[in-house]
């Protein structure tokens, strides 16, 4: 179902690209992975960290109108940035440790590469598994803990690179970009987790 869709956006891709001012971006990686896994049969999808990400793109373009996509942040710049993209997602500016939506709002949470910057992550996924309807899809990407996981260079190097242009007033990042993130283990997961999901 979904990878036959593969075909389809590559050839929209061009036109989103137009349509949106983002140039050279291709889907690919963990948004492309997600985008495979997720059934067609999804209502109300809620993207967690969305930043501006073309997943939400793809995700609406070949979609029957019902589905309702909410988009998530921390950082207003980027909500503020992807709302001008996608005009059928709606944006809003929160954590997902205190989420403010209803029990069981949506039937698919995706969540890539997120959830290593949080503050208290057990919290993010309280707060998930409440919003998440039963038998709903939880699609979560997260940096693999392994034995070079000491030279992730987001750790090791820009870190310190962004403290200094923070410092010097270049850039003007959200405290998650100055602090180090956690990496994973399967079984660091399912304790994590415990035992909410298959």
């Amino acid at each position: 179902m979904r990878r036959d869709r593969m075909k389809e956006y590559e050839q929209e891709r061009a036109k989103i690209e137009i349509e949106s001012g983002i140039t050279n971006t291709k889907l690919k990686g963990r948004c492309r992975t997600a985008y495979i896994w997720v059934p067609d049969t999804i209502n109300n999808h809620l993207d967690v960290g969305c930043s501006w990400d073309l997943l939400l793109k793809y995700l609406t373009m070949n979609q029957e109108s019902d589905l309702r996509i909410t988009a998530v942040d921390i950082d207003q710049s980027k909500l503020s940035e992807g709302s001008k993209y996608f005009s059928n997602v709606s944006f809003t500016c929160s954590d997902i440790q205190r989420a403010s939506f209803k029990n069981n709002s949506f039937d698919l949470i995706t969540i890539l590469d997120v959830l290593e910057h949080v503050d208290n992550e057990k919290k993010a996924i309280e707060e998930m598994w409440r919003i998440l309807m039963p038998g709903g899809i939880l699609i979560l990407s997260v940096p693999h803990a392994g034995s070079f996981d000491f030279l992730d260079p987001d750790n090791l190097l820009f870190i310190k690179l962004y403290k200094i242009l923070n410092k010097l007033g270049v850039i003007n990042l959200d405290p998650y970009y100055l602090k180090q993130h956690r990496h994973y283990s399967l079984e660091y997961l399912k304790l994590l987790f415990e035992n909410k999901f298959e």
